[in-house]
């Protein structure tokens, strides 16, 4: 594979006039990707700007095998499932008339997951106390899923506490190696929020609060996701291509950010100055208050000093794909925003012709909460022409369909989005290879995983205080507070895989019950 790879990005190259040129590895990227666009029908770029998070497979092989598709997830527990993947990637390129692969994602924030609505994870607290009132703990349920046996690594947020960029890029490549080794191509991760609203209720997937900590260790994840051979070079951005996967950083702009909730919600300013409908309940997408979607009103140089620094270092470091954010920055949707995905992301923050998808049903949002867009065929429309490429959604119910017969539509937009799209497919050899590499699936949790997860795990603790309770010793009367506290599967926080009985972690609460240096000692859990 690496022969091939090093042909694919050498610069001495001898067209093959029998060989569509798109389909010779030893030809240029973008002379690849510019001739496979000259080729495409609208209705096939269109497909290449379609992304699914778990679609039913049979359904997508009788619809879209003729044009192909985009991106779609697909889990993989077994090895059985695996050569299923390579069944349907197979069927998918024998049947479209261009033979275009698909490319498959996942979540790689802190192991192997298919994209997923997340919730919103608490913590628990241990104390030691003489005569104790406990509190009351009533924190969300967790929502695990995805590729069952691959390693758990801790969340960004113990990464971070780590302070060790060496460590945060060994956990990439683990996580990178064993996407792959499921199928994996296109990993969602890093998280570069800056996380300085401790409201927001996802703060366990962000490094820090701080923009030099989260640019490093965002550098440090896209190094070990993509490869740390050659991420500079437009033809072979990819290190290894076969164990790495591209890199998709979350959440383009100032998501995790503060805003005081209004005594009156300020109606929304769409993209081209025209004002729209407030936001219609806390719940929805702006929602006021610090929740997940909220608008940020910030001024531009606390954006560009505080949350826009990460995007910087990602994009310098050869990270190659963003995912915009939720939220409206100043009131402009960020997945609407020409400003804020192309002018300030693409040409200010140097990310050029990198590949920018939506957030799960975001170019909806345009127009059912964000109300920017009259209809879903002018979301749409607002949102390619933004800069967006890709879509996240149903690929039956995203707007992304109705570009094919748009008659307002600038195609050239389309171009742009599906050339993206394409570009990092190339680059990540899947022409050449586009089936997985069944000889890695053994790599999946396999023992190194393990101890490098333990020694993260270790390198993440942070004791907040100590009165001379700890270390506990018997006999003593021991207070475990929280409903996590005895709850396993929450100790892997979310984005993870569900485990099974054989890999599910030991709770807290029975971890301390178990400790011989707590022998004698007497518990008890609220």
């Amino acid at each position: 594979m690496i022969a091939i790879w090093a042909l694919a990005t050498s610069h001495s190259f001898a067209p093959d006039h029998q060989t569509p040129l798109y389909l010779q590895p030893r030809a240029p990227i973008a002379s690849r990707v510019a001739d496979l666009i000259g080729r495409m029908t609208i209705q096939e770029k269109v497909n290449q700007l379609l992304g699914d998070g778990w679609p039913n497979i049979d359904r997508v092989k009788k619809d879209f095998s003729a044009t192909g598709v985009g991106s779609i997830g697909f889990g993989v527990p077994t090895i059985t499932r695996l050569e299923a993947l390579n069944d349907f990637q197979r069927s998918m390129m024998n049947t479209s008339r261009l033979g275009i692969p698909v490319a498959f994602t996942a979540e790689t924030l802190h192991s192997g997951q298919l994209p997923q609505q997340p919730h919103h994870a608490s913590t628990f607290v241990v104390c030691a106390l003489a005569d104790p009132t406990p509190p009351t703990l009533n924190p969300p349920m967790p929502h695990p899923g995805g590729h069952s046996g691959c390693t758990v690594f801790p969340m960004p947020a113990g990464q971070g506490s780590s302070w060790n960029k060496t460590l945060v890029r060994l956990i990439a490549e683990s996580n990178a190696l064993q996407a792959r080794a499921s199928g994996t191509v296109h990993g969602l991760a890093p998280v570069l929020n800056v996380a300085t609203d401790p409201r927001f209720g996802r703060t366990q997937e962000c490094f820090g609060e701080d923009p030099v900590l989260v640019a490093t260790m965002g550098v440090a994840a896209v190094t070990g996701l993509q490869g740390s051979d050659g991420p500079r070079d437009a033809d072979s951005y990819f290190g290894s291509p076969q164990t790495h996967v591209m890199s998709q950083a979350k959440h383009f702009g100032a998501c995790a950010a503060p805003r005081l909730e209004p005594t009156r919600a300020p109606r929304e300013h769409r993209c081209d100055g025209a004002l729209s409908r407030p936001p219609s309940s806390p719940g929805s997408v702006d929602a006021y208050g610090g929740a997940d979607g909220y608008s940020a009103d910030i001024s531009e140089r606390t954006l560009y000093e505080r949350y826009f620094l990460p995007w910087l270092r990602f994009a310098s470091a050869g990270g190659r794909g963003a995912m915009a954010s939720h939220n409206t920055i100043n009131y402009e949707p960020v997945h609407g925003s020409y400003r804020w995905m192309t002018s300030v992301l693409r040409h200010q923050l140097g990310f050029g012709d990198g590949f920018i998808g939506a957030d799960s049903h975001n170019v909806l949002a345009l127009q059912t909460s964000q109300h920017v867009a009259a209809s879903v065929e002018d979301a749409a429309v607002l949102a390619v022409e933004a800069g967006l490429d890709q879509d996240l959604n149903s690929l039956y119910d995203t707007p992304f369909t109705t570009l094919a017969t748009s008659s307002v539509v600038n195609k050239s937009a389309i171009d742009r989005a599906a050339a993206n799209v394409l570009r990092y497919k190339v680059a990540l050899g899947l022409f050449e290879q586009p089936f997985a590499n069944l000889s890695l699936f053994p790599e999946r949790n396999s023992a190194s995983a393990q101890r490098l997860a333990r020694e993260a795990a270790a390198q993440s603790m942070v004791l907040l205080k100590n009165d001379g309770a700890l270390p506990l010793k018997p006999p003593q009367r021991v207070l475990v507070l929280g409903r996590l506290a005895n709850d396993s599967a929450t100790l892997l926080g979310d984005y993870a895989p569900q485990p099974d009985n054989d890999t599910m972690p030991v709770s807290i609460y029975d971890a301390l019950r178990a400790s011989p240096e707590l022998s004698g000692a007497s518990f008890r859990r609220v």
